[in-house]
Order: C-alpha cells, then sequence, then structure tokens
C-alpha cells in the first residue's frame, strides 16, 4: 500500500512533469506559429506582387497584338482603297 508520503511526491512528480510538457509545447508551438504567420504574410504578398506583374506582362503583350492587327487591318483598307482608285484611273485614263 502506498504511503500518504510516497503519494504527495508521487502527485507532485507528475504534476510537475505535466507543467515541464506544457511549457515545452508552448515554447516551441508559439514561435513556430509565429515565424509561420510571418512566412504565410511574405509569400501571399509574394504572390500577389508576381500575379499582379504578370496581368501587367500579358494586358501589355495584348494591347501591343490589338494594336498591330488594327495596323494591318488598316493598312489593308488602304490598299484597297489605293486599288481601287488606281483601277479607275487606269479604266479612265
Amino acid at each position: 500500500m502506498i504511503r500518504p508520503l510516497q503519494f504527495r511526491k508521487l502527485f507532485y512528480m507528475r504534476h510537475l512533469n505535466t507543467q515541464i510538457f506544457a511549457l515545452m509545447i508552448l515554447t516551441i508551438t508559439i514561435p513556430l506559429m509565429l515565424i509561420s504567420g510571418v512566412i504565410y504574410y511574405v509569400s501571399l504578398q509574394t504572390v500577389k506582387a508576381e500575379y499582379k506583374n504578370s496581368s501587367n506582362l500579358i494586358l501589355n503583350n495584348l494591347s501591343f497584338n490589338i494594336d498591330q492587327y488594327l495596323q494591318s487591318i488598316e493598312k489593308g483598307t488602304f490598299m484597297l482603297i489605293w486599288m481601287g482608285s488606281f483601277r479607275m484611273r487606269l479604266r479612265s485614263g
């Protein structure tokens, strides 16, 4: 049978072990959570900036391609108008 003194000693040791375990968990978990939060925030900002730069690049390229297409249509239209007036001159002349 366990004497009261031994029981107190055993309870105190278990309580002390629990406190040490909880303290170790807190000293490991809290810094890891803080570091994880900082890394998440920095990564999120980097991804946002990269997405914005990529979107701007795509839009600039698309705008350039549309401008080129419109210029080619304009040149083609002027060429057709010029050819039509040239044919009229040849027929009349």
